[in-house]
């Protein structure tokens, strides 16, 4: 999935101790199997889940949050928006933008 997919941006819901898996993490980062860029980000990364893995949840990009992808009008860019999910206030906690690699973004 992750080869024929090639997604640039990865939104995992995380909420459990087993969310994600290692094996999952270790798929999505794979170079082998997808060579371009990358980011990924969890809603809810568990203290669990970091202790486990450790290693490669420091790649992803937010753990916490809510996740937002806006796509522009001609689909040829799009944004990545995480907010705060501690309070009611969602404030801004990353913001990335990404021109489509393939034309069209998906």
């Amino acid at each position: 999935m992750v080869r024929a997919l090639a997604a640039r941006v990865w939104v995992i819901s995380a909420w459990h101790a087993s969310h994600p898996s290692i094996t999952t993490l270790e798929r999505l980062l794979n170079e082998r199997l997808f060579s371009g860029p990358r980011t990924i980000h969890a809603t809810g990364l568990s203290a669990a889940a970091e202790l486990t893995a450790g290693r490669l949840t420091r790649k992803l990009a937010s753990r916490e949050g809510h996740v937002v992808i806006r796509v522009d009008a001609d689909g040829r860019a799009y944004r990545t928006v995480v907010t705060s999910n501690a309070d009611e206030e969602d404030r801004v906690t990353l913001v990335t933008q990404t021109t489509a690699s393939r034309g069209v973004a998906r």
